[in-house]
């Protein structure tokens, strides 16, 4: 398997035809052999070349196509760093929420103590204010 040190699809198609492009001497060695063997088997010269010109197009398409649906490394690394930050972003999000339900429940908790004190303040001055007017009468 290759290793790709490019960044992005474009740096690993020019990996992927670098042999064809560094070796164009070997790339014409291997079309004119697959002409010279087609036309062995009796296939005539034109038609043994529009066979391989044929070939060498798929191929050629093939391998683009093929380029298209890798990843190079550091776009890989990339989108993990924007995954776990979203993931720790969320978390934060998550924790924050709890948090707040938290302390939702601790006022919910504080106004019923301050409600029950405001009730027995009342319940202890009408008792005082009731023991003031019997002591008057």
């Amino acid at each position: 398997m290759r290793h790709v040190n490019g960044s992005g699809i474009s740096d690993l198609n020019s990996e992927l035809f670098q042999d064809a492009t560094n070796s164009t001497a070997d790339s014409f060695r291997t079309l004119l052999s697959m002409v010279r063997r087609l036309e062995a088997q009796g296939v005539p010269t034109k038609q043994a070349e529009a066979i391989t010109a044929a070939i060498t197009e798929v191929l050629n398409d093939s391998l683009e196509n093929v380029a298209q649906t890798f990843v190079s490394k550091e776009e890989l690394q990339t989108l993990e760093m924007i995954q776990e930050s979203k993931l720790s972003k969320f978390k934060s999000e998550v924790q924050s929420s709890q948090e707040i339900h938290g302390l939702r429940a601790q006022l919910e908790a504080a106004k019923y103590d301050v409600i029950k004190y405001c009730i027995g303040t009342l319940v202890s001055i009408s008792a005082v204010g009731l023991a003031v007017v019997r002591i008057l009468k």
